[in-house]
């Protein structure tokens, strides 16, 4: 069995060309995301092409990070042993109200997650990268 301190610190993301200027973006506390030059669409995830119309390239937009949650599920088992201490939590996925649908963690107890319920991003602090979070925003 592996030595459990391997596993103190998640795995960090593999980042491409195409997601750099995101996680940089999330490093300095901004949603960073391509918006297609086009059509006007911004995409997540980041991709070179915009898929909803095919145009190559874009824009980096830097987003509001706020949004209302779209669907949530619940975490009671984890897919990595680095999260187990934080269980339970939710996984959402947010409309963003200046961009695409994103997925990322819920802040706080996730029995006060509801759908349409307004978010905000935050930031989370890993070893080598930061991590997307949302938390609940007063109306």
């Amino acid at each position: 069995m592996s030595n459990p301190t391997e596993y103190a610190q998640p795995p960090a993301p593999q980042v491409d060309p195409d997601s750099a200027a995101y996680w940089q973006g999330l490093a300095e506390r901004e949603v960073r995301l391509p918006g297609c030059a086009a059509c006007g669409k911004v995409r997540f995830p980041p991709l070179d092409s915009c898929p909803y119309c095919g145009q190559p390239g874009g824009e980096e937009k830097v987003l509001s990070g706020v949004g209302t949650v779209y669907s949530f599920i619940v975490l009671h088992r984890t897919f990595h042993p680095a999260f187990e201490a934080d269980l339970p939590f939710a996984i959402a996925v947010v409309d963003l109200e200046d961009g695409p649908r994103i997925a990322a963690r819920i802040e706080g107890p996730p029995e006060a997650v509801s759908i349409g319920m307004r978010v905000a991003a935050t930031y989370f602090d890993r070893e080598s990268w930061t991590e997307l979070r949302f938390t609940a925003q007063d109306n």
